[in-house]
């Protein structure tokens, strides 16, 4: 009777210093945790995105790139190769980074709404025009872009969901 009693009170003991210890590391690593309840961890709105993407710098390349450019795979080959001066917009809480190099768009990146998920064919360019689709639940956002005088322009078209699920 006397050992099952030992047993239980070793294994609390465990529990306990193991939560302990847990907690302790837990306040050590603080405000850098996710959901730390920090205020880091709140979402940026739409100003402080744009803020932020202002304020952006990029790295100046260590070394010439070449005078020609190579065959493009559709994706930047770095993250330098993107343009430092990449414009937000925002259509129904879905958001979109794009930026123009001469005179092809590229999408530098994008992020659905709350709800909301992107469509598998992205056409991120570099091109001559390039797209995202969001689908929500009750309708789809396609965002084209163009370049025009050296600026993305936006062109949302809102369709009501088609689908069945």
């Amino acid at each position: 009777m006397r050992r099952p009693l030992l047993l239980v009170g070793f294994w609390t003991v465990a529990v306990l210093a193991a939560t302990g210890i847990g907690l302790l590391a837990v306040s050590f690593a603080g405000p850098g945790l996710p959901g730390a309840g920090a205020s880091g961890d709140k979402p940026l709105t739409g100003p402080e995105v744009s803020k932020a993407l202002a304020t952006r710098t990029t790295p100046a390349p260590t070394s010439p790139g070449p005078s020609t450019p190579g065959p493009s795979t559709g994706r930047p080959s770095s993250p330098s190769a993107v343009p430092a001066k990449a414009v937000p917009f925002q259509h129904l809480g879905n958001s979109v980074l794009a930026y123009c190099t001469n005179d092809q768009a590229g999408l530098q990146s994008w992020a659905p709404a709350a709800g909301w998920q992107v469509d598998d064919d992205v056409r991120r360019g570099p091109a001559a025009e390039v797209e995202v689709e969001f689908e929500g639940p009750a309708s789809d956002v396609k965002v084209r872009v163009k370049c025009r005088g050296g600026q993305p322009v936006f062109t949302p078209e809102v369709r009501a969901d088609d689908s069945d699920d």
